[in-house]
């Protein structure tokens, strides 16, 4: 089961070809803990503008 995680998510969503985008949300009763809710990952050719890393400066 972990390596089908691993695989999916490493192999496929989060590598150097696709520009991976987060959309993140809270929850009111706790505004300063965000939760994951999803992932876009195009590819990096058809994206105009994206982040190298999370924190370039």
């Amino acid at each position: 089961m972990e390596e089908k995680l691993r695989e999916h998510w490493f192999d496929r969503m989060v590598t150097p070809e696709k520009a991976v985008h987060c959309f993140v949300g809270n929850v009111a009763a706790r505004p300063k803990t965000f939760l994951l809710l999803g992932l876009f990952y195009p590819q990096r050719d058809v994206v105009e503008n994206f982040q190298e890393s999370l924190f370039d400066l």
